[in-house]
């Protein structure tokens, strides 16, 4: 029988808006990775866009960036909450919905971007399925994800322990995938898009780092939940965090994958 942490949502306690940190690790979050967001969707016919629809946006960064990059498109950015959005374009349209409400009926889009949001949802599979039948013939689709590609291998064992202890508590609790981000392409192809590209951004966990700090909030919100799984006891954990801190400290910790796909003209349902 599932227990009941199993069932818990991504920010519903964990990594929660009312977190007094929530919104200091949300813009470090942005600082870490909107520049290879940034430069993806910059590969993109945004000028052309009309409609673009932002999900999962924080603080804004992203949406604010597509209205500036599509000046006669309307963004609207959807979030289960909106408390922390800080909007600068008056394009940019604030939407409380949540994306896993099969009712919920958007679109069309030119665009739509989501990123590290299908990772944490259990029904990513219909979610994805959804999105693209709100694309417009000839819109793409931006998705970015994880991957854990450094922690496993480093040679300081109380980092080890704390990173898979964090894994164990998301996959566990919160039902995420952190390798969620590896099988975007092959999601892709079976929904029929086309011009499928992939793009990785793998930054260094050193001293003061934006993705050294937002590791450190994160690990600290979540630190009870950490230290039950007795994979890491308060001690380890805490020469985890110091290790983190120090600028002669080198570590990797996950990747941002980001794929983009294009439906095809004429192409009307998906096909997984």
């Amino acid at each position: 029988m599932q227990t009941a942490p199993a069932q818990e949502i991504y920010g519903e306690r964990l990594f929660s808006t009312r977190q007094d940190t929530e919104r200091e690790r949300l813009d470090l979050l942005a600082q870490t990775w909107d520049p290879a967001t940034t430069a993806h969707l910059r590969t993109l016919p945004l000028a052309e866009a009309r409609s673009i629809l932002e999900i999962g946006p924080g603080a804004g960064s992203i949406a604010d960036l597509l209205a500036e990059s599509a000046p006669h498109a309307e963004v609207t950015a959807l979030d289960r909450d909106t408390t922390l959005l800080r909007l600068r374009n008056p394009r940019v349209r604030p939407l409380q919905a949540d994306i896993t409400d099969a009712g919920l009926e958007l679109g069309p889009f030119d665009l739509i971007h989501a990123r590290c949001v299908l990772m944490h949802l259990r029904d990513h599979e219909a979610v994805l399925a959804r999105l693209v039948s709100w694309l417009r013939p000839g819109g793409h689709l931006v998705l970015s994800d994880t991957a854990e590609l450094g922690f496993p291998h480093s040679s300081n064992a109380d980092y080890r322990a704390t990173m898979q202890a964090l894994s164990q508590v998301i996959t566990t609790h919160l039902g995420s995938d952190q390798n969620h981000g590896l099988g975007h392409p092959a999601r892709f192809r079976q929904h029929d898009l086309t011009d499928i590209c992939l793009t990785t951004a793998l930054p260094t966990v050193t001293g003061d780092a934006p993705i050294s700090l937002w590791w450190q909030l994160t690990l600290e919100q979540a630190r009870p939940e950490l230290i039950r799984t007795g994979l890491v006891d308060a001690p380890a954990l805490d020469r985890a965090l110091h290790h983190m801190a120090q600028p002669t400290t080198h570590e990797l910790s996950i990747a941002l994958l980001t794929c983009s796909g294009r439906k095809r003209q004429g192409q009307n349902q998906p096909t997984g």
